[in-house]
């Protein structure tokens, strides 16, 4: 009985455990490490179960030799029933989620069963390998696929389907700021190869200069203390398509060349 109920201790110790730092554990060791916890818990749950089927057994050997002594034996079929009961209802206690069937397009995770969004996503994958070809400085320096593989992984970690649209709406609207600054990029290669002078007159790289100054905007819109990130990023897209219409309707005579290159 002291091992049963030490085990016992262990198994409901545990269990606490496993609940308080849940997304912890799944942030630091994935749905693996969820996977092997669960393990530990069925197998623990399986011994306490055979432990307890051995204590009830011997206490109603007990009570039986006992009662063959001084009065009527119980029936023998109470045993299996009382141990079954309390067996099931251990078990209920300690399998906490169900463990539903995995089709091909959705993702386990230990709340519940995402559908990913797969036309988006290919739709993401795509525009990202243009952004590879382009050698976009807008990516972050990742090497080609890493990019891509890193969203994956986030929006597979999803704790929910909500979690999941939110996040890939996120992702989607940072893509598309990439994007764009990409097209400003490429705008103003195109007009410094036709008029080289703007170049040797910059204060340093003009390569460099067009990507701190779309840095540099992104940072006074953060200034400006709007704490809706989706506002932000709004305000950002709407800017840089005005640029890169400017830029690509006046070429050298563009407002933005000076600010740009700081002449």
């Amino acid at each position: 009985m002291i091992i049963f109920f030490f085990s016992l201790f262990i198994l409901l110790s545990s269990i606490f455990l496993f609940r308080q730092y849940f997304f912890l554990l799944k942030e630091k060791g994935g749905f693996r490490l969820i996977v092997l916890i669960r393990i530990f818990f069925l197998i623990l749950c399986s011994f306490l179960s055979c432990q307890l089927r051995l204590n009830l057994s011997a206490l109603l050997s007990t009570f039986v030799i006992l009662s063959v002594s001084a009065g009527p034996v119980l029936p023998y079929e109470s045993e299996s029933i009382t141990s079954s009961a309390s067996e099931d209802s251990f078990g209920v206690r300690v399998l906490m989620e169900p463990w539903p069937i995995i089709t091909p397009n959705e993702i386990i995770t230990p709340n519940e069963i995402i559908t990913p969004n797969e036309s988006w996503e290919s739709s993401m994958s795509q525009r990202i390998l243009i952004l590879e070809r382009e050698n976009s400085p807008f990516l972050l320096d990742n090497e080609k696929g890493e990019y891509w593989r890193e969203i994956k992984n986030r929006l597979r970690n999803s704790a929910s389907q909500d979690e999941y649209t939110l996040l890939l709406s996120f992702e989607a609207r940072d893509l598309e700021i990439r994007q764009k600054k990409q097209i400003c990029f490429r705008i103003f290669a195109q007009i410094l190869a036709q008029e080289p002078s703007l170049g040797e007159n910059a204060a340093y790289n003009p390569d460099q200069m067009m990507i701190d100054f779309l840095n540099g905007e992104r940072s006074q819109l953060d200034a400006m203390g709007d704490d809706d990130v989706l506002v932000r990023d709004r305000r950002e897209i709407s800017f840089l398509t005005q640029l890169a219409d400017d830029l690509h309707l006046n070429g050298k005579e563009s407002k933005y060349i000076d600010d740009i290159l700081e002449i």
